[in-house]
C-alpha cells in the first residue's frame, strides 16, 4: 500500500524527510509553508561545480543534483514561480579575486579562469526571462542584484 501524503523525493535523507512529514501533518507547531512570494534560487549549478574536469567538481554528486534540481523547475516554471540563478566569474586580476583567494596566484586556480567553468550546466540552463546574478564572490547576496 502506498502511504498518503504529499511527494517527498527519495533523495531527501529519511530523517528530514520524516521531520517534513510531522510538520505538513502538523505535528510540529509554528507557520509554515511557501510565504507569500515563494521563488527558486539555483546556487551556481555551473560546470565548474557538477563537472569532474574541473578541480571544484564532483560529477558523482553534482549530475543527480543537477537532475533534482530540473525536476524542481519542471514544477515550478509551470507553477508561475519565479526562477533565478547565480553563478561566479572569472576573476583575473588580484583586486577582483577578494580574501578568499587572496595568496593564491591567478595559475593556481586553471581551469577555474575560464568562462565555460561558469557556464550553468545544460540540464539547467535558464529560459530568457530567468535572471542569471553574475557574482564576483562567494555569496550571490552579497554586492550583487539578488537583493
Amino acid at each position: 500500500m502506498a502511504k498518503s501524503g504529499p511527494y517527498i523525493p527519495a533523495c531527501i535523507p529519511e530523517e528530514d524527510a520524516a521531520a517534513l512529514r510531522k510538520m505538513l501533518q502538523g505535528e510540529i507547531k509554528g507557520r509554515w509553508g511557501l510565504g507569500e512570494r515563494p521563488a527558486v534560487l539555483v546556487i551556481d549549478m555551473t560546470r565548474a561545480f557538477v563537472e569532474d574536469r574541473f578541480p571544484s567538481g564532483w560529477s558523482k554528486t553534482g549530475v543527480p543534483c543537477a537532475q533534482n534540481i530540473r525536476r524542481l523547475l519542471d514544477v515550478a516554471r509551470p507553477g508561475g514561480y519565479p526562477v533565478f540563478f547565480t553563478r561566479g566569474e572569472p576573476a583575473l586580476i588580484e583586486v577582483e579575486r577578494g580574501a578568499w583567494l587572496r595568496g593564491r596566484p591567478i595559475e593556481s586556480t586553471g581551469p577555474m579562469q575560464t568562462p565555460e567553468a561558469h557556464e550553468i550546466v545544460d540540464i539547467l540552463k535558464p529560459l530568457p526571462n530567468e535572471p542569471v546574478i553574475t557574482k564576483a564572490k562567494p555569496s550571490g547576496f552579497f554586492g550583487t542584484q539578488l537583493q
